[in-house]
This record gives structure tokens, C-alpha cells and sequence, in this order.
């Protein structure tokens, strides 16, 4: 068959994306969890089965090398980018067969192909080179949407078949496909139809034609016009979950289905369709890190191995050596199909681009510099999925794309830092040279990242350059104003361009430099003034000060700057406002599901690239870090100080005997926990009426005596880092005193002989008229032995295990109640009755513990027992206190902290 196919100039790299996804309504949903699922749609869309054609440069795309049937000369036509009335998305495949023909047939095949050396598209390959095929093993057929012109086309659709002769049915090339031809008949409507081939008995395991057809002059003498969309292979349930564990990145931008003229002003849809930024791909895995559940744990994983894989398999031997990470990728599959090897390279990562059908060309897209910033998201992004699962290789590769870094770090001129990464020298010269300029956001980045490398490595040399960024950031304050320059144009000049005043400067710096706010108090006054506006019914931040649009994505960061700044009331406003433009119906964007860019499409950055109307990864990330309160700089939901994640925070304490844990902070020393019954009661010494005490580096505390007399508790969680402190506030709540007494019978008293003797004899396992004969006062609100039990039955956990030794015994816990009612107090109350392994061993402690469950008891504080409060010189000041007390507190902390694993 070799003989009669001829490569079709087509193009090589159909790598890319968009398919619109299906919307889903907030309502029911938060403004997380829609998130997180607009984030899952992005990952799999391609993914859920093994696509051919979704649309011109999609990245689910394969068999890119579409070549002509029976030879070059046949009178067939091919294009890919057809927007006549498509089946879906932006474009379809118009196919044309002309009569008359020299053969009498015509079609085209779409094949793997291969690449060698320097090539740029694939060519065919009928089976002569091995290892070049798909193993499709586990699909069950190929499916595909057709449509005629006119109606009535006969076309003959078929799969495999490569190196095969088709007159005895035999391979005859070394490395055919695995299965013959199989292949069906059809004739075609005007409306769009599904089709399909069964694929059931077939070996799949290796497969170089994925798709073809062929139109006869015979059935079809005037010749034919069809349209094809859709064409995919269907997985079953284990090869698809298979598919769905690979590691991949996710497109950045969900466009419109629509096909813009190449390098018209609107072509975004176009150029965008299959571009997966780095940036924003570290933001989702970190975003799914925030989320903190097992699936997302595990979705987080998959983009970092993309990332560990990408860092290793580039195209380019420059980039394999240092490890260095393109500013974006096509989304889709981790590596080119297989036979493809440019430079030599099998695998390599696909690089982000779009076929230009009119020029039968494929453009490169974002593939002109190297970005400082794109590395240290990356950065950032792998040492957290390293401390969420203690894997090697996600600290190595971080440290791996850290060391190359280090060498944009500027040691010359007055303003050094770290210049901003390679750009091409001119698009005449495309090669790449050193940046002059240097980014106030990137060497935020920096600062945070090498500062965290340092605290895991205790490698001084990462602190070394870490203090070199930040000397940098500092030198761009402009004390005269209160806001930060966007960097440098050159190590001599900073730039003081108006219009290129980027929000981010404020916003990352917060999040980036704990100790910004009492450096710079005045820091979001900034953004408030230069930033903030409002466009098409929202109000928020644009990117730069020239105010024409409101930039979600930067508004999510202030909500985060604001909440780690201690001010949760204009936080919780932006949120609001976030969550109303998730929910609103832009035009052509999808309701309830991720966050658009920007309020309108061309609100200008000041930086030569607009901000679209266009659902986005990053901003959808920014999102869930402002939703979660999340400092995606430190890796975390814990910023640098310990996060209390058990118990969830706003939860009901039930016990008197409770454990606290805590995820570890960046840098700190020392930990310290404080429980009082108010947040003054933990501001001040003895640091909380209720328990204080130092755990040093442990990340756990068991704290007994805690009354459970429905007052409210507010835990702290002192850190210590750099010989100052820093704190987070949680709040919990006790069970309700009128929920639960030792008044039994609800007849307002708790009396030794009926309600203690009905304790008794409730845990001695009496029920019914042996549980209540004598001792029920007719005038209480419970005179049944059922109403007893029922209440006893709630009553139990919280209130009958008297000793803290999670057993419930009349001979124990019923003699404490019943000698406690009897007013006994001291050894006299306790002797001889307290049970194994008790939390609670002194009569303070039973009676303390007992008189949170007496009939309108009052409320008392707890005094410290056993507790040692800081010594003059580890305790935290008043003065360091009161300055931090503000802005260090978050109120609310999702529950779903305790789901993360730290090492």
C-alpha cells in the first residue's frame, strides 16, 4: 500500500484544545467545590477516552499525519478547519472527492507517522519502522459524527490495515498494525449522525492508522462533499482509568468555539486553544493541594509528575541539561506519539502551538523566552507536593529548576536581584539571551520559594539568595507613594512607567514577606487606591493602574491578601463578588463552574498581553486559595506559621479530654497552645484561662479539663520563628448546658436519689420500670423511662464518662455522680472509684468536669493545673502581640484540612 499513499502537506501538530465544557450551577455547590470541579473537567476533558479529531489544533488530537488514497495525485481534498455548521466545538473536517478520477477512488488516511531529526511534521510510516504505533488495547470502538452536503454520499470509513496487503489480508511490512482492515459502508444524511466500528474482537495493541476513508466514483458519480467532527476511540472502564492516572497538563483557557482569522485582533480563541502555561498549571496543583481531598491529592500528583517528566524530556538538549521549564506546554498527553523523535529525542513533552490551514503550517505559540516566574511557580508548586507526600522526586526536580535559577541571580548595578529569564534577541534572531530587567513579582516568587528550600534542606546557600531577592523587593518601595515598582528595565533603572504599576506587587507581597505589613503598613492602601474599579456591574481590581476592567484573578488575590492581613471583612466582600461573577452568564461562558480572566475581553495589563473574558485555570485557582485561605507561597494551607487542622475548626468540642494537631510551619522553633474563653483570655498572661503550655516541636496535644458548659473556646497556636511570635486563632463551641445536666427528669433539679440513682442505674443496664420505679418527679418535662433513655443515650458521650476513660461504669462514673450530688468533694469524692487509664484523677478535676452539668450551674474558669507559661525571654510581647494579633487572624479554616498528609 506504500506505493499508492503519499504524505498530504497537512500539518504535524494537531496538539491542542477546547472543548467547551458542560456547565453546572453553583446553587447546590459551593463557590470551592464548583471550582474544583471546573478544575477536574479542564484535566480530564481529553482524557476519558482516546480522541482522533476534536477540533483544529485540539490537544486530544492523534494520527496527525493525514496522507492521501491511493497516491499524490489522487483528486481528494482535506480541511480541517472547516466552520460549516460544525457537530461541535470550533471546527470540523470537510472532506472532498472529485470525478473524475484517474483511480476511480480516492481518500485519506490518518496515520501516526514518524519524525526523525530535524523534521516538523510527521511522515507516514506503512510499518518499515518499529516501535511507531499506539497501543489502543482496551477500546471498544471507534466512533465519529459525519454529515453529507447534499445527502446520499456512500463512504466507506475504516481503522487499521497498515502494512498489511490488501489483496491476500497478510502483513506485509515488519511492524504492521497489530489488526487488519475493519471497516464500514455508510450512506450519509445532511444531519449530523454518529457511526461506529466495533472494535470488540480486534488486537489493539499496536496501531498506526487510526482513522481513514475512501469515496468510489461508482456510488458516487457527481463526486462528493462530507463533513466529519468527533472522531474518538471509546475506552472501557479499566483502560480508561488508566488513561485518567497520566500524568498531563491542563489548557489554561477555555475558549469559545470559534475559528478567528490567524493574527487577527481576536484570534485568542484561536492561538490559545491548546496553550497549558506553566503558571497556571502549578497554580492547579496547588489549588487541588488546597482542596486537600484524596482525589485531589492524587490529581495533584499526576501534574507534578508532568512537571518532573517535563523537566527531563525536553526537545531541546539545553533544556534536558538544566532542567529549565518552557513558560507553557500543549495540554493534552505528556509526550509526543510514539515514533516521533525531534532532535533524536523519543517522548519528548509537546510544546504549545496551532496549524494554520490556509499556510499548511504549525505555529508555535509561547515558545520565545524562558520565564523566571514560570520556573518558580513550578518551584513552588513541587516542594509543596513534596511536604503533602514526601516523594523524592518532586524535591529533586525543584531543586534541579532552583539551580538553574540561580543563574538569572544579578550581582551588578543598583538594583540586582534576579533578572527576569531569556527572550529572543529580535524574531529575525531567534536566539535566546539574558533579560536585562527584573521582576518585583518574580523575586517575590524567589524569596518565598528559596526560603522554603532552605527551611527543608537547611542548605544556608538557598537563605543566602533568598535575602538576595528580598533586598531587591525592597529597593523597589517607593516611599514617596507607598506602593511597590513592577521592577527594573535595567540593573540602573526601575520603572516608573505609568500603566505599569501591577497589582501583584501588593498583593504577593503580603503573601510572600510575613513581616510586609509592619514594614509597609500602608501596602493594600496602595492597591485600593491604584487598583481598585469596577466593570460591567463588578467591582474589584485590574491588573495595572489604568482601571479599565476588573482582573478576577488579582481581585482573588487581595481577598487572600486581605484575610492573611486580619481583615476578613473586605475579604469576605471580594469573595462575594467572585462568587457572583462565577455565577453570572457571560456570553458564550459556561455558569458556575471556574472564573473568568477579566470582566470583559482586552482589559489591558500594561504589559502587551490582554486579560480575556475566558474562563482560566489561574484564576479559578486564586479562587479556591481565597475561598480556602490558602498561602500558595508556603506551600500551603499553613503560610509560615502551624495550622491547627484536628479538630476541624467551628467544630463541636464533646469531650473534656481533647487532641490537638497542628501542620508545621515554615522556619519555626518552637509551638506553643493556648486555650482560653475568649480571644482576650489568650492575649494575655497567663496566655489562656483554660490551658497554656509550650510543646516545643511536636505537632500534637492532648489537653484535658477542658469544661464542656456550652461557652465558647478560642484555641491559639503560638509559632515561634526568628526569636518573635506568631499566632492563629480557632474557634470552637461545647455542648449547650441546657442540652445536657445531671437533671435527668428536666424538673429543674439534679437530686442524689432520683436523677443520680437513675444514672446509676441506667449504666448498670436497667431499663423500663426497673429504670425509673421511685425516683421520676411526675412535675419534670421527661416521666417516661423511654424519655430517660433517649436523653441518656445523647447525654452519654459528653457527659456519664466522669474519669475521662472513655468507658462508662456505674461502679465508677455512676459513684462520682451520685457522691458528687451528695456533696462530697476532695479524697472523699474520688476514693477508691476512679477507673483505668482516667484522664481526669483529681477530685478538682471531677468537679470541675461535673459542674458543667449542673442544672443552671454557673460558668467557671478553669485553673491552670500543671500549665508553665513563658519565661521573659521566650514569651510573646504585648507589643509583638497587639501588632500581629489583627492581621494574623483567620476565623475560619476549612474542615477538610485533616485530610492533608505532611512530612
Amino acid at each position: 500500500m506504500k506505493d499508492v499513499l503519499q504524505k498530504n502537506k497537512r500539518g504535524f501538530w494537531l496538539l491542542i484544545v477546547i472543548l467547551l465544557l458542560t456547565p453546572f450551577a453553583v446553587g447546590a455547590v459551593t463557590s470551592q467545590e464548583a471550582s474544583i470541579e471546573y478544575l477536574k473537567a479542564v484535566m480530564d476533558e481529553f482524557h476519558t477516552r482516546f480522541p482522533v479529531y476534536v477540533d483544529v489544533s485540539s490537544p486530544g488530537n492523534h494520527f496527525h499525519a493525514w496522507t492521501k488514497i491511493p497516491n499524490q495525485f489522487a483528486t481528494v481534498t482535506i480541511n480541517g478547519s472547516s466552520t460549516n455548521t460544525p457537530h461541535a466545538g470550533a471546527t470540523a473536517i470537510r472532506c472532498e472527492f472529485f470525478v473524475p478520477s484517474a483511480a476511480g477512488f480516492g481518500g485519506f488516511y490518518f496515520q501516526n507517522g514518524v519524525i526523525t531529526g530535524d523534521q516538523l511534521f510527521p511522515t507516514p510510516n506503512f510499518g518499515e519502522i518499529p516501535n511507531a504505533g499506539f497501543d489502543l488495547t482496551g477500546a471498544t470502538q471507534l466512533t465519529f459524527w459525519a454529515r453529507g452536503n447534499a445527502g446520499g454520499e456512500t463512504i466507506e470509513f475504516f481503522m487499521g490495515g497498515l502494512g498489511w496487503n490488501p489483496e491476500t489480508g497478510e502483513p506485509e511490512e515488519p511492524n504492521p498494525d497489530s489488526a487488519p482492515v475493519e471497516k464500514i459502508t455508510l450512506s450519509l444524511t445532511t444531519q449530523w449522525t454518529q457511526y461506529s466500528i466495533d472494535l470488540s474482537n480486534l488486537d489493539l495493541s499496536y496501531v498506526l492508522g487510526g482513522f481513514g476513508w475512501v469515496a468510489s466514483a461508482g456510488p458516487n458519480p457527481n463526486g462528493v462533499v462530507f463533513y466529519l467532527d468527533d472522531i474518538q476511540y471509546e475506552l472501557n472502564e479499566e483502560r480508561q482509568e488508566q488513561r485518567l492516572n497520566e500524568p498531563r497538563f491542563l489548557r489554561s483557557f477555555t475558549t469559545e468555539p470559534l475559528q478567528p482569522e490567524f493574527m487577527s485582533p481576536e484570534d485568542f480563541d484561536f492561538i490559545l486553544r491548546n496553550v497549558a502555561f506553566s503558571y497556571d498549571n502549578a497554580t492547579a496543583l496547588l489549588a487541588f493541594l488546597a482542596d486537600a481531598t484524596e482525589d485531589s491529592l492524587r490529581r495533584a500528583k499526576l501534574i507534578g509528575d508532568a512537571f518532573v517528566y517535563a523537566s527531563q524530556n525536553d526537545r531541546d538538549p539545553d533544556f534536558r541539561i538544566d532542567h529549565r521549564i518552557r513558560t507553557a506546554f500543549a495540554a493534552g498527553d505528556i509526550s509526543l506519539p510514539p515514533g516521533w523523535a525531534p532532535n533524536g529525542f523519543l517522548g519528548t513533552v509537546p510544546v504549545s502551538g496551532v496549524f494554520v490551514e490556509e499556510r499548511q503550517e504549525f505555529v508555535e505559540v509561547q515558545q520565545d523566552d524562558v520565564d523566571v516566574g514560570n520556573n518558580t511557580w513550578t518551584m513552588m508548586a513541587l516542594i509543596a507536593l513534596y511536604r503533602a507526600t514526601g516523594q523524592s522526586e518532586y524535591l529533586e526536580t525543584a531543586k534541579q529548576i532552583g539551580t538553574f535559577i540561580r543563574t538569572f541571580k544579578n550581582n551588578i548595578g543598583q538594583f540586582q536581584g534576579f533578572q527576569g529569564g531569556l527572550e529572543w534577541e529580535s524574531p529575525e534572531n531567534p536566539i535566546l539571551v539574558r533579560r536585562a530587567w527584573a521582576s518585583t513579582e518574580h523575586n517575590l516568587d524567589i524569596f518565598a520559594a528559596f526560603t522554603t528550600l532552605y527551611q527543608i534542606t537547611r542548605d544556608s546557600s538557598w537563605k543566602v539568595d533568598a535575602n538576595h531577592a528580598r533586598l531587591f523587593i525592597e529597593q523597589m518601595f517607593n516611599s514617596q507613594t507607598g506602593c511597590f515598582f513592577a521592577g527594573t528595565t535595567n540593573p540602573n533603572l526601575r520603572n516608573e512607567a505609568k500603566g505599569q504599576l501591577p497589582l501583584d506587587t501588593h498583593s504577593w507581597t503580603v503573601l510572600s514577606l510575613t513581616d510586609s505589613l509592619d514594614r509597609y503598613p500602608a501596602i493594600l492602601n496602595c492597591a485600593e487606591q491604584n487598583h481598585r474599579t469596577s466593570d460591567e456591574g463588578f467591582s474589584g481590581f485590574d491588573f495595572n493602574d489604568d482601571r479599565d476592567g476588573v482582573w478576577f484573578e488579582g481581585t482573588a488575590q487581595m481577598a487572600l491578601a486581605y484575610q492573611v492581613a486580619g481583615q476578613p471583612s473586605p475579604a469576605d466582600t471580594l469573595r462575594q463578588e467572585l462568587s457572583r461573577a462565577q455565577e453570572t452568564h457571560f456570553p458564550g461562558i459556561g455558569i458556575g463552574s471556574g472564573l473568568v480572566a477579566a470582566s470583559r475581553n482586552g482589559v489591558t495589563s500594561g504589559f502587551d498581553f490582554p486579560l480575556l473574558r475566558r474562563l482560566h485555570v489561574a484564576a479559578t485557582s486564586w479562587n479556591i486559595f481565597a475561598e480556602t485561605i490558602f498561602n500558595p507561597f508556603y506551600d500551603t494551607a499553613q503560610g509560615p506559621t502551624g495550622r491547627l487542622i484536628l479538630p476541624p475548626t467551628g467544630s463541636e468540642i464533646s469531650q473534656s479530654t481533647q487532641t490537638f494537631q497542628w501542620n508545621p510551619g515554615h522556619l519555626v522553633t518552637e509551638y506553643w497552645l493556648s486555650i482560653g474563653t475568649s480571644q482576650q483570655m489568650v492575649a494575655n498572661e497567663p496566655w489562656g484561662d483554660i490551658h497554656s503550655q509550650s510543646y516545643g516541636l511536636n505537632l500534637s496535644a492532648q489537653v484535658s479539663n477542658i469544661p464542656l458548659n456550652g461557652q465558647s473556646l478560642v484555641v491559639r497556636l503560638w509559632s515561634k520563628i526568628n526569636d518573635g511570635w506568631l499566632f492563629e486563632d480557632y474557634r470552637y463551641t461545647t455542648p449547650s448546658p441546657n442540652a445536657f445536666t445531671l437533671d435527668i427528669d428536666g424538673n429543674g433539679e439534679a437530686a442524689v436519689m432520683e436523677d443520680g440513682l437513675g444514672i446509676v442505674r441506667y449504666l448498670s443496664g436497667l431499663r423500663g420500670a426497673e429504670l425509673t420505679t421511685g425516683i421520676i418527679d411526675s412535675m419534670g418535662t421527661r416521666t417516661t423511662a423511654e424519655a430517660i433513655v433517649e436523653y441518656l443515650n445523647q447525654a452519654k458521650p459528653v457527659m456519664l464518662d466522669v474519669d475521662g476513660n472513655m468507658e462508662f461504669t456505674a461502679e465508677e462514673d455512676g459513684q462520682l455522680i451520685l457522691r458528687y450530688l451528695f456533696q462530697l468533694r476532695g479524697d472523699a469524692l474520688i476514693q477508691n472509684v476512679i477507673g483505668p487509664n482516667a484522664t481526669r484523677t483529681t477530685a478538682e478535676a471531677i468537679e470541675t468536669f461535673l459542674a458543667g452539668f449542673m442544672s443552671g450551674a454557673s460558668t467557671q474558669s478553669h485553673s491552670l493545673q500543671n500549665s508553665i507559661t513563658p519565661t521573659d525571654e521566650e514569651q510573646p510581647t504585648l507589643r509583638q502581640r497587639h501588632k500581629k494579633k489583627e492581621r494574623q487572624r483567620k476565623e475560619q479554616r476549612p474542615a477538610s484540612r485533616h485530610h492533608k498528609v505532611r512530612r
